[in-house]
């Protein structure tokens, strides 16, 4: 997958004709069955905030 000219690693592009196919109902089922099973994330503090540096 590729958004900003950095080509990211482990992720796939789903075109349009795959969106009605069962396999791609099984391949997002067993991505929320891997991410429901891990652990909750660790909380370091307050988010960081970016903040617009454009003035008016």
């Amino acid at each position: 997958m590729d958004f900003s000219g950095r080509p990211m690693k482990g992720m796939v592009f789903v075109g349009p004709g795959a969106l009605d196919d069962d396999q791609l109902t099984g391949w997002v089922r067993g991505a929320l069955d891997f991410v429901g099973a891990l652990p909750p994330k660790a909380k370091d503090g307050p988010s960081k905030v970016r903040r617009s540096t454009a003035r008016s």
